[in-house]
């Protein structure tokens, strides 16, 4: 349990930084850096006491919930910015597959906004199945019920491929305009 905790806590620190150097070098929104450190917060109370862990949380939650267009708004100007940098003529290194977004500006070049949003959705309602198992399976006192990550991966993959088929849509309108010939 204690391993579960020191780990999350680093991810989310470095996740924290990671945020606060872009939103510092490209002059971003501080929001993720923000929700960054909170979860970090809540995670460091739950180690202590799980109770004022799960208050700090409900803490986070609620303020996410509340810039909520604000943070879909960033997301979305984050991800068409990245996605317009990228030049799709070239083939994709191991690098772009694993890291960025070329890879999914090319799927949605390829197959369309449909089909790159659903293996966009799968790939990460997959993962999130994937960690919630793992977890599920480990002897900690946080352990989901598997009705509770098959419901809650099931809504995670619809609800991101609505989010993303709509990202998909605007990239492929923006990138049809840059090369249609004036």
């Amino acid at each position: 349990m204690n391993r579960i905790f020191l780990l999350a806590a680093v991810f989310f620190l470095i996740i924290g930084f990671y945020n606060l150097y872009r939103a510092r070098r490209d002059h971003e929104s501080y929001l993720p850096v923000i929700v960054s450190f909170l979860i970090l917060m809540s995670l460091t109370a739950m180690y202590f006491s799980p109770l004022l862990g799960i208050l700090c949380l409900m803490v986070t939650f609620l303020f996410a919930i509340s810039k909520r267009k604000n943070i879909l708004l960033f997301q979305e100007q984050r991800l068409l910015a990245s996605f317009n940098k990228n030049d799709y003529s070239k083939e994709l290194k191991l690098k772009e597959v694993l890291v960025g977004n070329k890879l999914w500006g090319k799927l949605a070049l390829e197959y369309g906004a449909k089909k790159a949003a659903l293996i966009y959705s799968l790939w990460l309602s997959g993962s999130l199945f994937f960690i919630l198992y793992i977890v599920h399976a480990m002897d900690t006192f946080i352990k989901p019920d598997m009705d509770f990550i098959v419901f809650f991966s099931g809504t995670y993959l619809f609800m991101s491929y609505y989010q993303m088929h709509g990202y998909f849509r605007k990239f492929l309108a923006m990138h049809e305009e840059a090369t249609v010939p004036s």
